[in-house]
């Protein structure tokens, strides 16, 4: 009830006799319920459960709002945010301290109003009143995700103040400033950890040489900040004026926008922010006092060190604050995991027996009979949430046994024994890293290589190992693949800590190990610090035992298997050369040379390449496809039997050969994507280093591990093609030139020759939603004779010969240039394309079905099974295009029909922007033909036409220099 009258005096809540509710129209009562009740450290809040239904075919609050239509949330990021800023504090201001802090906003997501016709709906019952929520509530969608948007006003406000009006801001809050508390300066200067700059931290100050603003970072309602004590007065006073400008410093009905509660004017170098304790001195991130002792004095005093009965609310509760400690520390986020999966255990086996309760089985009978049939699809969900809620509220007991017990005592033993729970900031910001490296395992060894450290590590599996990879899935020894991986992703970061650790002055400080993986499981595994897999999660407490206050840090990324050519080189080792030798020596002399560079590929397929039938057939479709390219363009003999190009020049080649399949010149005759397109470049260079004379990977320069840059630019533009949203196929000349075939033999007033016509001038008739006509009318169209000389319409429709031009007005136009005249001139190399020719066409079939009307679109066609006229339409035009798709791509309705999906009417205009710079038009002579008014046709296009020119012309000009 104190919770309930303090928001209504606040402002937050309306308040009227309970006895009214019959008379207000459309009101939902929601479940409220209050949180925080006996901590010692938060104030009560209400929360409601805005999920609530009456009946299961009602709807809730939040059924009304999709959260995924909500603005993006920011603040999951926000404690991060202000690392970086520390970070950047550093490395700008190395000797001097940086103070750290942060203030509230009372009753932050209330301050957003709900629309006065929804309030009744967010109404709840507290004893004899009926109160009704005026903002968000703890529990809605909409509350964190719209509040957002104030709180990056404030945050982009304050900035701006700190940077354009230092002078108002220190007088507007000197009330504040003149209570503000700095710790005593300090002369030792050599115990401030380093930070070093990067690409990604180039400190606080501009090219200029002025200062940068703070970022601000919220939590929700906690505005964050930091900075060195000259600045730290205005920075914190920002944060301030902007909250009041932003929210309004005074209301007659609700208290101060800023928490004066919560408001803590002494400030230092290290802060209790969010949860968490940032030491700006020793650039840590630690782990409260107050938190350790208020875990220590939970898991004794409730007994959760020696096996007992919990309820799951019980469970959750010291799950989630360990958890929310170990956020950020790698061996406790591990030690979670583990005491989850115990946890889960236990709750998995009252869960089973709860079920065949006899009062929950006669509660499901009697859910399902009254369920509306037209709702039968949602029983299984529905029944799944009923019992969920049973075993909730019926608040049953689990068993915890003592293996739960143990590992509730790991960790408090280690927070008892005061080690340090700690993170260093340089592994948390987003940096460079200082080491590289990459791994790969096969079912015959593991292998890492750091080329930056000029370290591998080549670790055979033994007999018994090998034979546990071969057992079936499901067989309880199985050893996987996953665990081979996450292995070499182990031994990477074991290598490079015992490398460093003897001489990591020489290093950045918190140095960071970027390690690179192909399996995706493993990858996963090091991310999350989670896995189902019993193998797994032994693995992970390992490695979280190397990582326990590590200097080093460690970010895992996947990397394609046709990149991890070095560690995959190291983890499928050459067949010993005694077989080699002997298995040659068994073929005739003259095979033997050109055979072997084929061998060594069938050891290494033998080795772990692949199992798979269907890939090697592919890889070697790729190859084949390869080989004929190089034919095609006079470049086999080059290549084959020996290489005979430079690698420079080779890396030309690929990256040509990357452009021509981004064109749709593919095995399947249509377009990829990128990652196919690197899958037939590794078949091809998996080949061609066969036959290199040094072995060396012709997609990548000498003595690096990259690909090449020629090549990569290929692949970025394809890319950047392929993230176009709702991107459309374009229309080409070969699907216009099967459909001119095929409208050969229709009536001339079909919907087909109308279609046909239309697809060649590469334009579609259509009206707005006024009626009135925004298409071509009979006016707009104007023909000509040579010499540009008027020709009347009647002469023309007489004699088709005549027309050797044609105007047309674009009356509406999509850029907005309304009344535009273009010319089109005769087409004397292929009638079929002319453009005159199909106005001629369109004019004469619209004058033989609806005469000489002036206000009528001329897309129109003779409709035969109702002998009507009716107007060409978006989905006839789909239809036809899919249509002529399907056939010239060889693609099958059903299985292609995402991709049938991409073309549309918007295809032409696309398929026009293609021809033309296919045909090296320049940009300018694009925009004034199409009349594109600005540069967004440039997203519909590949640039792979103009990048095949270049390319061609570097291999010349690269022919020419005298190093080659």
């Amino acid at each position: 009830m104190q919770v309930f009258v303090k928001d209504a005096k606040r402002g937050f809540t309306l308040v009227v006799d309970d006895r009214l509710l019959p008379f207000i129209r459309d009101t939902h009562l929601t479940p409220i319920g209050i949180v925080d009740l006996e901590n010692p450290w938060k104030n009560d809040r209400p929360v409601f459960d805005s999920t609530f239904r009456p009946e299961p075919w009602c709807f809730a609050i939040n059924d009304w709002t999709d959260k995924h239509n909500e603005p993006t949330l920011q603040f999951p990021g926000s404690f991060r945010r202000l690392l970086v800023w520390i970070w950047n504090l550093r490395i700008s201001y190395p000797h001097e301290p940086i103070l750290i802090g942060d203030n509230d906003i009372c009753g932050a997501f209330r301050l957003v109003k709900f629309n006065p016709d929804v309030v009744r709906m967010h109404g709840y019952r507290v004893g004899p009143y009926l109160g009704f929520a005026t903002g968000q509530t703890f529990g809605d969608n909409v509350s964190a995700a719209n509040f957002e948007v104030c709180a990056i006003a404030r945050q982009q406000h304050a900035s701006f103040l700190w940077e354009h009006s230092p002078d108002e801001v220190l007088q507007r809050a000197a009330y504040y400033i003149q209570r503000m508390k700095f710790p005593p300066q300090s002369q030792d200067t050599l115990s401030f950890a380093a930070a070093n700059a990067d690409s990604q931290n180039p400190g606080v100050f501009l090219p200029n040489g002025d200062r940068k603003a703070p970022p601000y970072p919220h939590q929700v309602d906690d505005c964050m900040f930091a900075d060195v004590h000259p600045h730290f007065p205005l920075t914190s006073a920002a944060s301030i004026v902007a909250l009041e400008d932003v929210f309004g410093s005074t209301h007659p009905c609700q208290e101060h926008v800023l928490s004066m509660d919560k408001l803590e004017l002494e400030y230092s170098e290290t802060r209790l922010v969010v949860g968490h304790v940032p030491n700006s001195r020793r650039m840590v991130v630690e782990l409260s006092p107050r938190r350790r002792s208020k875990l220590l004095a939970f898991l004794h005093q409730e007994r959760w060190l020696q096996p007992r009965m919990a309820t799951l609310v019980e469970i959750a509760t010291v799950v989630g604050m360990i958890d929310s400690a170990a956020e950020f520390f790698p061996w406790a986020r591990v030690q979670v995991l583990v005491l989850q999966d115990l946890l889960r255990a236990c709750i998995r086996s009252e869960y089973r027996r709860a079920i065949h309760s006899p009062a929950l089985s006669t509660r499901l009978h009697d859910f399902q009979r009254q369920l509306p049939r037209s709702l039968a699809d949602r029983f299984d969900q529905l029944q799944c949430r009923t019992i969920a809620e049973f075993v909730w509220r019926s608040r049953r007991r689990v068993q915890l046994n003592r293996a739960c017990a143990d590992a509730l005592r790991v960790i408090h033993d280690y927070l008892r024994a005061e080690h340090p729970w700690e993170q260093p900031i340089g592994h948390i910001v987003p940096r460079d890293p200082a080491f590289r490296a990459t791994t790969d395992a096969s079912e015959q060894a593991i292998g890492v290589a750091i080329p930056s450290l000029a370290l591998w590590c080549f670790l055979p599996l033994g007999a018994t190992t090998r034979a546990l990879t071969q057992l079936p899935q499901g067989h309880p020894d199985k050893l996987h693949i996953n665990t081979l991986e996450f292995i070499g992703i182990l031994l990477g970061f074991a290598m490079t800590e015992t490398f460093i650790s003897t001489s990591l002055s020489q290093y950045p400080p918190s140095p960071i190990l970027f390690l690179e993986c192909d399996n995706t499981a493993a990858v996963s595994w090091s991310r999350k610090r989670s896995t189902g897999s019993p193998s797994g999660r032994r693995l992970l407490q390992l490695f979280a035992e190397y990582q326990l206050l590590s200097p080093l840090g460690l970010v895992v990324e996947h990397i394609a298997g046709a990149d991890n050519t070095l560690a995959d080189l190291i983890s499928r080792p050459c067949i010993p050369s005694a077989k080699r030798a002997r298995i040659l020596e068994s073929l005739p002399p003259e095979s033997r040379a050109a055979i072997a560079p084929t061998l060594d590929a069938v050891f290494r397929c033998e080795l772990g390449a692949t199992h798979k039938t269907k890939v090697v057939r592919h890889v070697r479709s790729m190859r084949i496809h390869f080989i004929w390219y190089l034919d095609e363009h006079k470049l086999i003999e080059r290549v084959f039997p020996v290489v005979d190009l430079p690698l420079v020049t080779l890396n030309y080649v690929f990256a040509c050969y990357a452009a021509h399949l981004g064109s749709g010149h593919t095995l399947s005759r249509r377009n990829i994507r990128s990652d196919t397109i690197r899958n037939y470049l590794y078949a091809a260079a998996t080949l061609v280093q066969m036959f290199h004379p040094k072995g060396l990977d012709p997609r990548k320069e000498k003595g690096l591990h990259a690909i090449c840059p020629s090549i990569d630019k290929v692949l970025k533009e394809l890319r950047r093609w392929e993230n176009i949203p709702d991107r459309r196929e374009p229309y080409t000349v070969a699907m216009q030139l099967l459909f001119c075939s095929k409208a050969t033999s229709s009536d001339p007033n079909s919907k087909v020759s109308a279609l046909c016509d239309w697809f060649s001038v590469m334009l579609q008739a259509e009206q707005n939603v006024r009626g009135d006509p925004a298409a071509f009318c009979i006016d707009d169209i104007t023909f000509f004779r040579p010499g540009k000389r008027s020709l009347r319409l009647d002469d023309a429709l007489a004699d088709p010969n005549l027309p050797a031009m044609v105007a047309v007005c674009f009356r509406v136009q999509k850029n907005g240039a309304h009344g535009e005249t273009k010319l089109f001139t005769q087409n004397t190399h292929d009638p079929s394309l002319c453009v005159v020719r199909r106005w001629l066409s369109i004019v004469q079939r619209f004058v033989r079905l609806a005469g000489r009307a002036r206000h009528v679109p001329l897309a129109i066609y003779l409709d035969a099974p109702s002998s009507c006229v009716r107007y060409i339409t978006a989905t006839d035009v789909e239809r036809q295009m899919r249509s002529l798709a399907a056939e010239i791509y060889d693609l099958d309705p059903v299985r292609d029909a995402k991709d049938l999906a991409r073309f549309s009417a918007h295809s032409l205009r696309v398929g026009a922007c293609c021809v033309l710079q296919a045909l090296g038009f320049e940009e300018h002579e694009i925009e004034r033909l199409l009349r594109w008014k600005s540069k967004t046709w440039r997203l519909y296009t590949r640039n792979l036409c103009v990048i095949s020119q270049k390319h061609n012309k570097a291999i010349f000009d690269a022919s020419t220099m005298p190093q080659f």
